[in-house]
């Protein structure tokens, strides 16, 4: 078995991300972002993957990682970065996001120049189309998440 992937990606976000800031409670923000990502997304609780953690007294950061598919080809991949100060009361949170697509080649009779003809075909000329509305509703539901945050 073969198995090859065409993937297109679109950062939904700048490369460095998109900074926010604010005052209150790190560690009652920490317990509440889990579940702004579910409510927003509308994804299970097991597709947040916490990455990295790191509890103090005084401090706390974290790092989370998820996907919330759109369809059978393109999901959304967003990396969230959250650190906070209890003394200052501070909250900064980073977000990444890139829309991605991906057609994966498993079997032989897929490399055969026909199917790469139709595929070829299909993606420009029907997909294409399907695809910018998935993009603009990705960048919605981004940018909704960061303003929910």
């Amino acid at each position: 078995m073969l198995r090859e992937k065409i993937m297109l990606l679109d950062e939904l976000t700048p490369v460095e991300g998109v900074a926010v800031e604010g005052r209150g409670d790190p560690y009652k923000f920490y317990q509440r972002i889990p579940e702004i990502i579910k409510s927003v997304f509308m994804i299970g609780k097991t597709e947040i993957v916490e990455k990295a953690h790191e509890y103090k007294e005084k401090a706390i950061s974290s790092t989370w990682e998820f996907i919330a598919p759109l369809d059978k080809y393109s999901y959304i991949h967003c990396e969230l970065k959250m650190s906070g100060d209890a003394e200052s009361k501070s909250i900064r949170v980073i977000v990444k996001a890139y829309f991605k697509t991906e057609f994966v080649r498993e079997h032989l009779w897929e490399r055969n120049i026909f199917y790469d003809f139709f595929r070829t075909f299909w993606i420009e000329y029907i997909y294409k189309r399907k695809r910018k509305k998935l993009l603009e509703e990705a960048r919605e539901k981004v940018y909704f998440f960061i303003s929910n945050i």
